[in-house]
């Protein structure tokens, strides 16, 4: 799954549509938001998801960088939306 999700975003970059270019991305960021959720929700509840507890502010310093790398894939899909000519 993480494969195909990769190779379809490297297609998005020679697509020469907005929709198709954001329907070739969607797998990978829907991947990335699942793994973003799972690291609030892990923050939150104050443990791992394999039970292990810790601080929260430990967890979300832990968890940091893939919340980041979801925000930041959502600018760039916007950024390379706004990139295509036409509608």
């Amino acid at each position: 799954m993480f494969i195909l999700a990769a190779l379809l975003s490297v297609c998005a970059l020679r697509i020469q549509t907005r929709l198709g270019a954001v329907v070739l991305l969607l797998p990978q960021q829907t991947l990335l938001i699942i793994t973003a959720i799972g690291a609030v929700l892990a923050a939150i509840s104050g443990h791992y998801a394999d039970g292990v507890p810790r601080p929260t502010l430990f967890i979300l310093a832990d968890q940091f960088p893939p919340i980041l790398i979801a925000a930041a894939h959502t600018v760039a899909i916007v950024v390379h939306g706004k990139s295509i000519p036409g509608p």
